[in-house]
């Protein structure tokens, strides 16, 4: 199939392509960043947790959500 095309078309064709991948790189990119910024979001909210005792917890939450100490 590729023998059939003249050479613009051919040259079209690659300078899609390596535009595809440019674009295919970027948002590669940014989804890491994206990503990595919500790992750093998590983190911080976590380094922001203070410890509960269990009697806390259960007159916070309630009885539905007991969770046994051991686990």
């Amino acid at each position: 199939m590729m023998n059939k095309l003249t050479s613009e078309q051919r040259h079209r064709g690659l300078a899609n392509v390596k535009k595809l991948r440019a674009d295919l790189e970027v948002i590669s990119e940014r989804k890491n960043f994206t990503k990595h910024n919500f790992i750093q979001r998590i983190k911080v909210k976590a380094g922001q947790l203070r410890t509960m005792t269990a009697s806390e917890y259960t007159a916070k939450y309630g009885k539905d959500f007991y969770v046994h100490p051991n686990h």
